[in-house]
C-alpha cells in the first residue's frame, strides 16, 4: 500500500492525520471558493463589473480576466508541483480584489440587500482567507533526525 495520498501528493508518513485533514480541508475550501467564484465571473459578469471601483479601466474585461485567474489558480491547486505557486498567485489575487470590498463598504447604501455585517465580514475575512491559502498550499516540512532516517 502506498504512503502517498493520491489526490494531494502529501507523504502520509510525515504528516499527522489531524494536520493532513486540516490542510486537505483548506485546499478543498480554497479550490471551491475560487473555482466557483471564477465561473461566477462569467455567469454574472455585469454584476461583478458593477462593483468594480470606478478607477479600474475596462471593468468588464477585468472581471473576465480575474475569472480566468481564479479558475486557473483553483486548478493549479490540484497539481502538487504547481500548488505553492498557485497559492501565492491566489493570495496576490485576494489582495488585488480587496479594493472592491472597501468600495462596497464606502457605498454601503447601494448594497442594502447584503447589509453592513456581510460587507464588513467580507473585508475582514480577506486576511483570514489569505492565511488559509498560505497554510494549505505550503509545502510539507521535511523532517530530519533519527525517525526520518528510519523511513528512508
Amino acid at each position: 500500500m502506498s504512503d502517498m495520498a493520491p489526490a494531494t501528493g502529501f507523504d502520509m508518513t510525515t504528516r499527522t492525520p489531524f494536520r493532513f485533514t486540516w490542510r486537505l480541508a483548506g485546499l478543498g475550501f480554497v479550490f471551491v471558493w475560487f473555482f466557483l467564484g471564477g465561473v461566477g465571473h462569467f455567469l454574472m459578469t455585469e454584476m461583478f463589473a458593477s462593483v468594480t471601483p470606478a478607477y479600474v479601466p475596462m471593468p468588464r474585461e477585468v472581471v473576465l480576466a480575474t475569472g480566468v485567474c481564479e479558475i486557473a489558480g483553483a486548478l493549479g491547486l490540484c497539481f502538487p508541483p504547481l500548488r505553492r505557486f498557485a497559492g501565492l498567485a491566489l493570495i496576490l489575487l485576494t489582495l488585488c480584489v480587496t479594493p472592491v470590498h472597501i468600495e462596497m463598504l464606502r457605498h454601503a447604501d447601494h448594497y442594502r440587500a447584503l447589509g453592513l455585517p456581510v460587507l464588513w465580514g467580507r473585508l475582514l475575512f480577506q486576511p483570514v482567507f489569505a492565511a488559509i491559502i498560505w497554510v494549505s498550499t505550503k509545502p510539507p516540512a521535511r523532517r530530519s533526525g533519527p525517525s526520518a532516517a528510519l523511513r528512508s
